[in-house]
């Protein structure tokens, strides 16, 4: 499994992955049950931003950008969380009129993440 770990570290801060075995105390097995949870859950809350920015629901927004972004965090995948964080300040302001452009980052960022962490699991 530390072949597949390795292959990740050149992809720079999608994933941070020694920063996430840290987090996991050295636990290689408890990272990839963490990327799997991640990837099982991953599509449903990308479902539930989208909705939120789709009705304009700041605080839907907000709730589900905080959510990913802690998911997120848990593996050191720093642009998905900073983007999540962006995301989640735009609706405690109510302004979305940026929305679906952050959306779209986002959207990017998970795919590069997912696909990082499918390595992992």
């Amino acid at each position: 499994m530390a072949e597949s770990l390795h292959q990740i570290e050149p992809m720079g801060m999608v994933l941070d992955t020694a920063t996430a075995l840290e987090r996991v105390e050295g636990d290689r097995e408890l990272l990839q049950e963490l990327a799997q949870m991640f990837l099982e859950h991953a599509p449903v809350m990308m479902a539930e931003l989208r909705e939120a920015c789709d009705r304009r629901d700041g605080d839907a927004l907000q709730r589900a950008a905080h959510s990913l972004k802690g998911s997120a965090g848990n593996l050191a995948a720093d642009e998905v969380c900073e983007t999540a964080r962006n995301l989640e300040l735009m609706g405690h302001s109510g302004d979305l009129s940026d929305c679906a452009r952050l959306l779209a980052e986002l959207e990017a960022e998970m795919a590069r993440l997912e696909a990082a962490l499918a390595e992992l699991a």
